[in-house]
């Protein structure tokens, strides 16, 4: 009983399939790429829109100490605005740059800076490099197509 357990592989995939729960060329891989580029999205919305958060925070408390007409708690209250705003954008710094090192170490891609219509380098395999010339990734001598 145990062994027949053991050695029993079950085919999800093709089970969805032939219920009809899951489409025709429409693989658990690209599922869950569909699944990490919608979380790379949401990660780099959010890290927008904090951006712009703390500038507009930052913008507002140099106004607040333009207008403060001398008075010391508008000053302080500007200033103190000011220093948070300095401090968020250094935490959201440290928190893209611990991003990209958790990309780098494990190979993958979830923040992604493009604009437009920049050309992007391809993801090679892990110890692959791109070569641009040949539009290939290389390793070892071989090239083969991403």
């Amino acid at each position: 009983m145990l062994s027949t357990l053991l050695t029993m592989t079950l085919d999800f995939q093709e089970q969805a399939k032939t219920s009809g729960r899951l489409e025709s060329g429409y693989t658990y891989e690209t599922a869950g790429q569909a699944f990490a580029d919608w979380i790379g999205f949401l990660l780099s919305l959010v890290m927008t829109i904090a951006l712009l958060a703390l500038l507009l925070n930052l913008v507002w408390g140099a106004l607040e100490w333009v207008n403060s007409g001398g008075e010391k708690s508008k000053i302080e209250s500007a200033r103190s605005r000011m220093t948070t705003s300095v401090i968020g954008i250094i935490v959201l710094s440290s928190v893209l740059a611990l991003f990209m090192l958790i990309q780098y170490f494990l190979n993958i891609e979830v923040l992604s800076f493009s604009f437009g219509n920049a050309a992007t380098t391809p993801q090679c395999p892990a110890g692959a490099t791109w070569v641009a010339e040949m539009a290939k990734c290389c390793q070892n001598g071989a090239c083969f197509e991403t």
